[in-house]
């Protein structure tokens, strides 16, 4: 008789099967519905369990024929920035590399269960796949890299249609063919490179001129993909990589070898750029660069480039631009703080050197060096600093995700004067008298401390009133949150907070505020001088917010106000927050006719003329 768990054979009148251990029951006359329920309740759960069981075992037999297959050949390894050092190969005598070997049937055969199908295609010999020729004009000696010239066999350039099969479920089919080192069949429009020793890299080059490549094949989401491709020459396996570093880490590469690996690329192309000589600044020596990156770069690091420029006296430039208008950019690697590859530095490679590409998030455009860098409002004694104009990256430099602050996006500014410090209760008293304060006790020790307890409706009718007693010689307003940002990280510089990235030395926040309100300026300022923008009080901004404004933002001097929140920005964190919320990036919205003990504002001013549009624009913000 036959086990209905196992379908193993068994002999007639076992109680117990030698196979499962499922117990059989023999009725010798009618049992009740009930018990055959739970009979049947019994059997699934065992027929459950045993085909579970069964798919375990095919898993860890799989991975044993994987790692198996994975140990006949080693890659090749540039790990070191010696040129002495050779990269590892293994002899792979016992793998057959043969040109008459053919592509094995890349579709389960009817008959064949999975696991055949599994075993034939990963113990398969390597299929010959292609032609490649080494391009010695193009060879590192640094690294041992030849760059190649590849012709595809037909088959392997199809392989996506031999391998589909509309009866299997492959999960992850769209981001599989997204990785650079594609699993399903060659990277599309890539260039190639294999590391060689060089001390048989000449020979390599010199005794033939074309190599056939070959594949080694393995399983991933139930269907033959590519495992590696490889050159096959004197009983040695050499692996084809992409070229321009191979960025992600490779079969069995521990993290410290794949982190010294990702070091020694140091000599790469990463695209072009080229000189923008009507920005040239004779004085600083600053020459602007347009970029043009390579695609693939994008894929694999972090590898942002914001306003990039090399800093050069006269002649040099002068030479630079004249010989050439385009120079091939190069770049060396690093393994940031999240063990994934990123662009140590950028340089421009020239014929008997190589200039430093500087890469700013910010560029100032609109320096004015006969413009008073400081204005005092006379009633209040209200210093303001003047903040040049530019444009900057605005948004989360640092990927800590916070969400509002996404996507990082360009801006250009026009340059305007801020307070040093956020508005204070004696310059408050002084223009309203009165003092709205929680913390007023304070104003008996100094009359320095941030006005706090304000709504954003109340900063607007100080504004008017300084406006109108000042007779509108000044423009006094809020700053709109673009303009706060800029001037918190001086000029749009990456800072964490508004000066630098040590907030205990920049701001007073939960852990260090003693629960309250300090007199501004006593921590250190920004590189602007400004005080106080991280931390002690939140400050008002003109715009309405929108969680996903930095989506629909304009680029020139932007401002919201037509959103339906009705809430009004705030930024910098106060007192009582923790330093997430200090960051400069940071977004936050409140009720404009809402109270804190928390919020605070200070103010700009706009040295525009009366008839310029952005002054319009500002008179709109005064009566909104």
């Amino acid at each position: 008789m036959k086990c209905p768990v196992c379908q193993t054979e068994c002999v007639e009148d076992s109680q117990i099967c030698i196979v499962c251990a499922w117990e059989f029951k023999i009725y010798v006359s009618d049992i009740s519905e009930q018990e055959k329920k739970l009979y049947q309740q019994k059997l699934e759960i065992a027929q459950k369990n045993w085909n579970e069981l069964n798919i375990l075992k095919n898993k860890i037999h799989l991975k044993e024929k994987q790692n198996k297959n994975a140990s006949n050949t080693k890659i090749i390894k540039a790990q070191s920035k010696q040129v002495a050092n050779k990269p590892i190969v293994k002899k792979t005598t016992d793998l057959v590399y043969s040109e008459s070997t053919k592509v094995p049937k890349l579709k389960r055969d009817p008959f064949e269960t999975f696991e055949e199908f599994q075993d034939r295609i990963i113990n398969h010999p390597p299929v010959p796949t292609g032609k490649v020729k080494l391009i010695k004009e193009e060879y590192s000696f640094k690294i041992g890299e030849f760059s190649l010239e590849i012709e595809w066999d037909e088959w392997f350039q199809n392989f996506d249609e031999l391998t589909s099969d509309k009866s299997n479920n492959r999960k992850n089919n769209k981001s599989l063919k997204e990785e650079k080192f594609c699993l399903h069949g060659p990277p599309k429009e890539e260039k190639f490179c294999l590391h060689v020793p060089p001390n048989i890299s000449k020979e390599l080059y010199q005794s033939n001129q074309l190599y056939t490549l070959f594949i080694k094949l393995t399983f991933k989401d139930d269907a033959p993909v590519l495992d590696t491709i490889e050159l096959f020459w004197k009983n040695q396996a050499f692996p084809v990589e992409l070229a321009k570093g191979l960025m992600k880490p490779l079969a069995n590469e521990s993290q410290k070898d794949y982190k010294e690996r990702i070091i020694s690329y140091n000599d790469i192309v990463v695209g072009e750029c080229s000189l923008i000589k009507e920005k040239y600044d004779i004085e600083s020596g600053k020459f602007p660069l347009k970029i043009k990156k390579d695609q693939w770069l994008n894929n694999i690091c972090n590898s942002e480039i914001y306003y990039p420029y090399i800093i050069v006296n006269r002649e040099i430039a002068r030479k630079l631009y004249e010989k050439s208008k385009i120079y091939p950019i190069k770049a060396s690697f690093k393994m940031d703080d999240h063990k994934v590859p990123s662009i140590d530095k950028y340089f421009i490679d020239v014929k008997n050197g190589a200039f430093l590409i500087e890469n700013s998030p910010s560029l100032i455009e609109s320096e004015d060096n006969n413009r008073d860098q400081k204005l005092i409002e006379p009633l209040t004694g209200m210093e303001l600093v003047y903040v040049p104009g530019g444009r900057f990256m605005m948004g989360d430099l640092f990927g800590y995700d916070i969400k509002n602050a996404k996507p990082v996006h360009e801006v250009k500014l026009d340059g305007f004067y801020i307070g040093k410090y956020p508005v204070t209760q004696g310059q408050w008293k002084r223009i309203m008298k009165n003092n709205p304060s929680k913390f007023k006790k304070m104003f008996k020790k100094s009359n320095n401390y941030p006005v706090e307890n304000i709504l954003w409706n109340d900063a607007q009718e100080f504004i008017k009133k300084i406006n109108s007693l000042n007779k509108n010689k000044y423009t006094f307003r809020l700053p709109t949150e673009a303009e706060w940002e800029y001037a918190a990280r001086s000029c749009g510089k990456k800072e964490m907070y508004a000066g630098g990235d040590n907030i205990d030395e920049l701001a007073w926040y939960w852990n260090n505020s003693n629960k309250t309100t300090h007199q501004v300026g006593e921590k250190k300022p920004n590189a602007l001088g400004l005080f106080d923008l991280s931390g002690n009080v939140w400050e008002w901004c003109e715009d309405i917010y929108d969680d996903k404004v930095y989506n629909k933002q304009s680029i020139e001097n932007p401002v919201f106000l037509e959103g339906k929140s009705g809430s009004r920005v705030l930024r910098g964190g106060s007192w009582g927050d923790d330093a997430k919320r200090c960051r400069v990036a940071y977004r936050n919205g409140f009720e404009p006719d809402s109270r804190s003990d928390r919020v605070g504002y200070r103010l700009v001013c706009s040295p525009r003329s009366e008839n310029s549009d952005s002054n319009k624009r500002i008179k709109i913000f005064i009566t909104n």
